[in-house]
């Protein structure tokens, strides 16, 4: 799910920095730049694809030495765990383009404190999990609470973009 949710933020976060780079085009092109830098990261280091591969050899083994083999190779890549580089560059791309819109005339204040509370309350989240396997009962609210803020975020973002596409 992350990995699509990254793929549609990407054409989000374009026409974002378009109607931002008027307010502060250099902070804009920053976190554009970096948010794409960091899906570049975050997808290039997606167990999801190889799994994929792997599925597919799977399926079309034909002997049991060829599966056990396959599914050893995918038991080691889940064992390796989820690669979350990137995420954190996704993230601080995403407050610096929220601080951008505080600042700026054409989206609402309610739509930057939305943005910007969700990526520090996601950041949260990431130093949990970096410093704690697993994420606690805590961790677990605060990853809701930055889930109900980024999903008012992308309500609000695409509300105003659709109204500007208007004009």
């Amino acid at each position: 799910m992350n990995l699509i949710g990254v793929v549609l933020l990407a054409p989000t976060i374009l026409a974002v920095y378009s109607v931002l780079r008027g307010d502060n085009e250099a902070y804009a092109a920053f976190g554009t730049i970096l948010f794409f830098v960091g899906m570049a990261v975050y997808l290039a280091n997606s167990r999801a694809i190889p799994m994929l591969s792997l599925s597919g050899q799977y399926a079309s083994a034909t002997t049991d030495a060829q599966r056990s083999l396959l599914i050893a190779a995918g038991q080691a890549m889940l064992a390796e765990g989820q690669g979350r580089a990137g995420v954190p560059l996704i993230e601080l791309a995403s407050l610096i383009i929220s601080v951008v819109m505080l600042r700026g005339k054409v989206f609402s204040k309610a739509t930057a404190y939305a943005g910007i509370l969700g990526n520090v309350l996601l950041m949260a989240v990431e130093v949990v999990l970096t410093l704690i396997r697993g994420l606690p009962n805590w961790g677990m609210a605060i990853a809701v609470g930055a889930g109900i803020s980024m999903m008012t975020w992308n309500f609000l973002v695409g509300r105003r973009l659709l109204q500007l596409g208007q004009l």
